[in-house]
């Protein structure tokens, strides 16, 4: 084996411990390895009459914190329709498999 080839899985495994260690990185249970990182994913959801935030909640399978946390200024009882909100989605992740 030529030495940049001993050198790149060198750096293959290094990369590859420290995705481990941080959480980024697993090996499943079919000894593939996959990398799987959370994504807050949102989107936008303008308000029309007869809309609560638990109903958006639930529209979108979120919580009524999670879109009062994203949208300053938000007062949960008055909300005006028009107004378009950010509603983050929840337990969205993107997988790459190797």
């Amino acid at each position: 084996m030529g030495e940049s080839m001993k050198k790149l899985m060198f750096l293959c495994v290094m990369v590859y411990c420290v995705l481990m260690v941080s959480g980024y990185c697993k090996v499943d249970k079919k000894a593939e390895l996959s990398w799987t990182r959370k994504v807050e994913k949102f989107v936008s959801h303008t308000v029309v009459s007869g809309d609560t935030l638990d109903k958006i909640a639930r529209l979108y399978r979120t919580t009524k914190l999670k879109i009062l946390s994203k949208n300053e200024g938000i007062v949960s009882q008055e909300l005006k329709v028009g107004k378009k909100l950010k509603v983050p989605l929840s337990n969205y992740q993107e997988k790459l498999i190797l």
